[in-house]
């Protein structure tokens, strides 16, 4: 659902591809694999879609169960991140 999405607001903007790969500081090749469902964009460059292209992000993601169980993954890696991160600052220096 989210690849349809991409493709048919970039479509109804009239740019291309490069066009959109520019703007987001990606390649070419990542939008079409994007548009293709071969990946996702990660959350920030989500965000970033969200607001270039006037697409809200629950429109984005709402339905399309792939993309919500990869937000789901990064979620939970970048919160067990954070706790690695604060456990070293925490911990006593010599």
């Amino acid at each position: 659902m989210f690849a349809q999405i991409l493709k048919d607001r970039r479509a109804e903007l009239g740019i291309t591809q490069q066009d959109m790969a520019e703007k987001l500081f990606v390649t070419r090749q990542t939008v079409s694999n994007w548009e293709n469902g071969k990946n996702f964009p990660d959350i920030p460059t989500l965000i970033s879609i969200s607001e270039n292209y006037s697409l809200s992000l629950d429109y984005m993601l709402k339905g399309d169960s792939k993309y919500m169980k990869k937000v789901e993954e990064d979620y939970k890696l970048i919160k067990k991140k954070r706790r690695n991160v604060y456990l070293v600052i925490l911990l006593p220096r010599p």
